[in-house]
Order: structure tokens, then C-alpha cells, then sequence
């Protein structure tokens, strides 16, 4: 219903603006340093934006309207990034985008379910493409935006540590093994063979309904308030196995292997993430600062005339 949508979106753009132009689909609504932003180009993009909604909240004037100047919005940012990569001499290469179109497909079964989901959201190829093109070539503008990881980044994460100590708290965590079945006469069946000393491991090999029984039902450290299946096994010495504790994934049979008590993480166990998080504060402001510069200095003009006459009709859009 979502393509429906977008296809009448799009035919109605054009029905609406032949009474005052022989050509509409060509005739700009938007310019940003002569970037120009076609009527047919908008109303797709419009479309997209308005896939999300029912044929009833589509038609809604507010959604109608955050809509189009979301897309301008975003029409702007990317006509202000494309003139500052031509200026920089920042390109995305073929090799680029293919290793990215790769990296995206393999995240599909197969190259059906990846073409049906362009299709979902009312895009060819060529057009989904050209949209990864401008997704990359921003990636690497907005690395040149901002400043690179230095000894700065360093010292205010260890400044932010000092300060929100009480954010840095680890709850108790136990290392355990888990045996998960389906049903409570197996599992019964799999903690009598435990008591008569058959390995934990190979029976969770064997038996075990969970991804990480491959591993041998090793589910590696879990902090306490996880799941409340886990939690129960806090109460099982090292070394020793909890009963059957039923949840809304199976039974299970868990083996505790060793436990932490809960503490303060240290500077040193958090420095990655704090680096991270630090730097990208730092890199988001610098790049506001840059495209409020560069907003304010842009020669931006909008045709609100033919933006008010890109409507919605969604009659038959459920045919």
C-alpha cells in the first residue's frame, strides 16, 4: 500500500500543474546555489517521506506539510555538502560505492528480497544508488567537518568520568552455560543425565534449542536484571547447576561457571566508549557551525506557488 501511495502522489503532482505549465515535471521548486530541485524529483521524494502513513493520516495538512519541509530541509543540507566535496576535490569512487552496495546486499537473503524491498520503498536501482552515492560522499565531508581524535578527546573523557562516576556502576554478573528445550518432559530427562555426570556441554550441543548451544550453551558474562530467568541462577553457587527455570523461550537448565560482584567500572574499561561519544559531540557541533555558515551565505530560493499545489490523493490506493 506504501508504492500505491507513492504512485498517486506522484501522478497527482503532475495532473495539478499542467492547467499553468506545459511542462511540469521539469519546472524547479527549489534552488540552492543552482542546485535545482525538480517538481517531479520532489514529488517522489515527497512520496517516500509520506509512505509511513495510512491512506487517511497521508492526507493529513500537518503531516502533509512537515513532510515537504522535511524533504527541502534535507534538499538543502545535501546541495550545500555536494558544493563544498566539489570544492574539496572529495569524491566517491566506484570502488566505494560498489564495496558499500555489496556490504548492504549481503544483509538480504538474496538479491530478490533486496529488489522487492526497493520496490516497497518506490525506488529503481539507478535511483537507490544515486541516493548511496550522496549517503557516502557526506559520510567523508563530514570526516573533513571535524576534528580528529587527539589528546583533547582524552582528557574530557576522563574529565566527564571524574564528574558521573554514578553512571559508571556494573551491576553483578554471572558467566554461565544454559541448556534451553521446548518442552519440560526433556528437559527433565537432559537434568537426570546431569546428575549422573554426562558433560553439560555436550548435551547442550546435543539438545539445546539456543543459538549458543553450538558453543556448548556458553552465554558468556550476563548482568544482573537481564532476563528474569538468568537472574534466578544469582542464586546458584560456581560450579553448580540451577533446576529447571521455565520461560517464555523453553525450559532451561543453567550451569553457573563464575560470578562478579557489582562495582565501579574504571576509566580505563569505559575510555572506548567515552572517546566515542566525546568525539562525536565535538564532530556534530562542527559540523552545525559549518552548515549554519553555510546556510547563511547560500543563495536559497523556493517556488511556494508550485510547492502548495504537490497534494495528496490516495482514491484506489488500496487496489
Amino acid at each position: 500500500m506504501a508504492w500505491r501511495c507513492g504512485a498517486l502522489l506522484l501522478s497527482l503532482l503532475l495532473f495539478s500543474c499542467t492547467h499553468n505549465n506545459s511542462n511540469p515535471k521539469n519546472s524547479p521548486v527549489l534552488s540552492v546555489n543552482g542546485h535545482v530541485y525538480s517538481a517531479t524529483d520532489f514529488g517522489k521524494a515527497l512520496a517516500r517521506k509520506l509512505k509511513i502513513y495510512d491512506a487517511l493520516a497521508a492526507k493529513d495538512p500537518i503531516n502533509i506539510e512537515r513532510a515537504r519541509e522535511s524533504v527541502i530541509q534535507e534538499f538543502i543540507v545535501s546541495a550545500l555538502l555536494e558544493e563544498y566535496a566539489s570544492a574539496h576535490n572529495i569524491e566517491v569512487s566506484e570502488s566505494d560505492l560498489l564495496n558499500e552496495l555489496d556490504h548492504i546486499r549481503k544483509t538480504y537473503p538474496d538479491d530478490l528480497t533486496f529488489k522487492a524491498a526497493l520496490a516497497t520503498e518506490g525506488q529503481s536501482l539507478e535511483e537507490w544508488k544515486e541516493a548511496l552515492k550522496k549517503t557516502l560522499l557526506e559520510r567523508k565531508v563530514f570526516a573533513t567537518l571535524t576534528p580528529p581524535n587527539d589528546q583533547s578527546l582524552d582528557n574530557e573523557a576522563r574529565q566527564f568520568y571524574e564528574t558521573h562516576k554514578d553512571d559508571f556502576v556494573r551491576p553483578a554478573q554471572i558467566h554461565l552455560q544454559q541448556i534451553v528445550v521446548t518442552r519440560e518432559d526433556d528437559a527433565e530427562r537432559i537434568f537426570h543425565k546431569l546428575k549422573f555426570g554426562v558433560s553439560f556441554t555436550s548435551l547442550a550441543q546435543k539438545f539445546s534449542i539456543s543459538p549458543d548451544g553450538a558453543q556448548g550453551g556458553d552465554v558468556g558474562w550476563i548482568g544482573k536484571g537481564t532476563m528474569p530467568a538468568f537472574d534466578m541462577a544469582f542464586n546458584v553457587s560456581v560450579g553448580q547447576t540451577s533446576a529447571i527455570v521455565k520461560s517464555s523461550y523453553g525450559f532451561h537448565i543453567m550451569k553457573v561457571l563464575d560470578k562478579r560482584p557489582a562495582g565501579h567500572l574504571t576509566f580505563e574499561q569505559v575510555k572506548p566508549r567515552l572517546i566515542r561519544e566525546v568525539a562525536a559531540k565535538k564532530q556534530q557541533a562542527a559540523f552545525n557551525q559549518w552548515l549554519e555558515s553555510a546556510i547563511k551565505s547560500a543563495k536559497i530560493e523556493r517556488n511556494d506557488t508550485l510547492l502548495e499545489k504537490i497534494r495528496v490523493r490516495t482514491e484506489g490506493a488500496e487496489e
